[in-house]
């Protein structure tokens, strides 16, 4: 299994741990369905290479996929481990922590229990390039998101997911070929998709499908590292009966 890893955006590259050499022990936990309920619905081929994301806060794996329409499906998946103090962290972050008892281990003995819970996100956008303009257009499309955990332990009382973009807004494919300045529609155009949802069940996939643009409107991001398709999650949970809150952050568009 081939691994690449991306930086995240600047702010990120302060507060998040080294990732660990071995980081693959979580990939293929995933990708393996040790999490059955988790993996069954991504229905991923052989051709979809997992890739390491830095968040804001820890690491992810994301797998991007493309429909017929050249629509991009890009799926989040961020890891946790419930850890002594019933806390849920960053599966990541868990394994450096370990890794001083796992090295000494042979291959075959090393535990594969590095993931108790999962939140994945399912992000839609179209993608679009002028060479005219040498510029990166964008269409927002819907998310999808659910958790899933094989621990029983574990319960969720909030999940809110947030999905925005923000930029100069264009007619399409006019954009493409045409001049800015005679295509454009506005100078500031903002859409939100949003998935707020108390006690969500597990392994249930909400959906916001209605907060789309129209296929003839792309955005030019004009601020990367505002605009840039920012992702915004938050997961109120409870383990053994002590509640806390965990927030993450990501961009999903990377031009």
């Amino acid at each position: 299994m081939l691994l690449t890893f991306s930086l995240p955006p600047a702010s990120a590259t302060e507060t998040t741990p080294d990732l660990p050499a071995n980081a693959d022990l979580i990939v293929k936990e995933i990708m393996e369905g040790l999490l059955a309920d988790q993996v069954q619905p991504l229905s991923f081929s052989s051709d979809d290479e997992p890739q390491i994301v830095e968040l804001d806060q820890g690491y992810g794996v994301q797998i991007e996929t493309k429909n017929s329409n050249d629509e991009t499906s890009l799926t989040t998946i961020i890891p946790y481990k419930v850890d002594e103090n019933d806390n849920l962290i960053n599966s990541f972050e868990y394994l450096a922590e370990q890794n001083d008892v796992i090295r000494p281990m042979a291959e075959s003995t090393v535990p594969t229990t590095f993931v108790d819970v999962t939140l994945t996100v399912k992000t839609y956008y179209a993608h679009y390039f002028s060479l005219t303009n040498v510029s990166n257009f964008y269409r927002h499309a819907g998310i999808e998101a659910w958790w899933s955990s094989n621990n029983s332990t574990v319960s969720v009382s909030s999940m809110t997911v947030n999905y925005e973009t923000a930029g100069e807004l264009y007619r399409y494919p006019d954009c493409i070929d045409g001049s800015l300045s005679s295509t454009k529609v506005q100078d500031y155009y903002y859409k939100k998709s949003s998935i707020v949802k108390s006690n969500p069940t597990k392994d249930n996939v909400y959906i916001d499908g209605n907060n789309t643009m129209p296929f003839d409107r792309v955005v030019l991001l004009t601020d990367y590292f505002n605009h840039g398709g920012l992702i915004y999650l938050s997961l109120t949970y409870s383990v053994n009966g002590n509640t806390r809150t965990d927030d993450r952050s990501y961009y999903v568009y990377s031009k």
